[in-house]
This record gives structure tokens, C-alpha cells and sequence, in this order.
């Protein structure tokens, strides 16, 4: 929900105000911290070089994403109407949308919104809904979940998935489970009386099956089909 710039470099923003283009941001901060001093972030505020002054962002979801609730002009009504001016606002993608207000209050005020623009909205800190995920290895295949979330300690478990492994197209059933924790991730827990070493969980990478290249999926490929064996150029009618 960008606004258009008045030709001095800066962009309306949903506020109603008037904050400074990427460009301007990176010139005035490349000044800053050449001279280590201090600069102005626009809002008549200094920010010092330990002190970001971005503000505070709340990140709202709507569950049910229409254009009626996410029309800008009636969205940027129902903002300052419920909120107040806001720093900033701007429409992201799965009917979310970023608020960036100036004080904790106002933060904690968006966090309280359960309806926005007539439709019914979940809010949070971007960030603090991220997973804590590891995994362990040597699980008795015959343990289920619900025993192994029963019986661990050493961690607050939130949930528990037995990853599985594939070989000449079948599927086998492995000793290692991929674990989410609801706090930080522990070195060890332990399921009865053994105990059990945890390693971070790093998701594989995002892969093309048609041009195989990293970063996007086949849905939404417009490159050039290729041979996962070979690298051949496949046509378009082959995967």
C-alpha cells in the first residue's frame, strides 16, 4: 500500500506521511556510518548508531482475505480509525499485512485486534511465531509419537514427526524424528532413561523439477525444461 512520491525523493506512506525512498535511506545511512555520528530518520527523531528507530511491526493475517477487507483506501480508513497514524503499512502477500507503528502501545494496541476492516484478523510480531525445530536419530521404530511426547524430557516438545526414507520407490520407515520445540532448542533429551543428541533441523533446499534450479518450484517456472540425469534441454511438453 505504497503511496507515489512528490518528486523530492520521498513516498507517501498509509500514515498520510511522508517517509524517505530506499535510495535516500541508503545514502543518509552510508553518511551515518562513515562518520559515526547521527542522523535524522525522517519523523524529526535522532537515531543514534546503536538505537535502529524503526519502529515497532506487527504483522496482521487476515484469515479470510477479500478484496472488500484489503481495498486500500478502506483499509487505511479502518487503520487510523482502530490504531491511530501509523508509522507505516504496506500489503503483503496471503492477505497479510505489516504495520509498523512508533510506540509500544500503539504495538500492543494492534495486537489486541481481532477484526480489521470488517474482517476477523490474527496479529503478530513478525518473527516471534517462527518454529524450533531439530531432529534425533536411534528412535525405536516401534515408539510412536504420542509415547515419545509422553515420555521426553529435557525440552518442552510441541510436536513430533517420524521422518521417512525412500529406496527403489518404496517407502521405509527410519529411526529419526524431526522434533519442534516451544522454546529454545536443548543439546539433549532423554526418552525414558536414554538420552538422545539433538542437531539442528535444516530444511532441504527449494527445487525446480523442470529447469532444476534452486529458489522457486515447477508451478512457477519459466525456464527451460531440463533432464534431472543428463542436463539436456527437455521440451515443453516433457518434465
Amino acid at each position: 500500500m505504497e503511496g507515489s512520491s512528490d518528486g523530492s525523493g520521498d513516498i507517501a506512506d498509509v500514515g498520510g506521511n511522508f517517509k524517505e525512498s530506499p535510495y535516500v535511506r541508503r545514502k543518509k545511512k552510508h553518511a551515518w556510518e562513515k562518520e559515526g555520528g547521527e542522523y535524522s530518520s525522517g519523523d524529526g527523531k535522532e537515531t543514534s548508531r546503536g538505537e535502529e528507530g524503526l519502529g515497532y511491526k506487527v504483522l496482521v493475517v487476515f484469515t479470510a482475505p477479500t478484496g472488500k477487507v484489503m481495498h486500500p483506501i478502506s483499509l487505511t480508513a479502518a487503520i487510523r480509525t482502530q490504531v491511530g497514524r501509523v508509522k507505516d503499512a504496506r500489503c503483503l502477500s496471503g492477505g497479510r499485512v505489516l504495520i509498523v507503528v512508533d510506540s509500544e502501545s500503539q504495538r500492543d494496541k494492534v495486537l489486541k485486534l481481532d477484526v480489521l476492516n470488517g474482517g476477523k484478523v490474527k496479529c503478530q510480531v513478525p518473527g516471534s511465531a517462527e518454529k524450533v525445530r531439530g531432529v534425533i536419530t536411534g528412535v525405536p521404530k516401534d515408539l510412536s509419537m504420542e509415547e515419545l511426547k509422553k515420555e521426553v524430557s529435557g525440552g518442552m516438545v510441541v510436536e513430533a514427526r517420524r521422518m521417512s526414507s525412500r529406496s527403489v520407490g518404496l517407502e521405509k520407515v527410519s529411526p529419526t524424528v524431526l522434533v519442534e520445540f516451544g522454546g529454545p532448542l536443548p543439546s539433549r533429551v532423554r526418552i525414558g532413561c536414554l538420552s538422545f543428541y539433538v542437531r539442528e533441523y535444516v530444511p532441504p533446499p527449494l527445487q525446480c523439477f523442470r529447469c532444476q534450479r534452486m529458489g522457486h518450484v515447477a508451478a512457477v517456472c519459466r525456464g527451460q525444461g531440463r533432464c534431472a540425469r543428463c542436463g539436456g534441454n527437455v521440451g515443453k511438453g516433457r518434465r
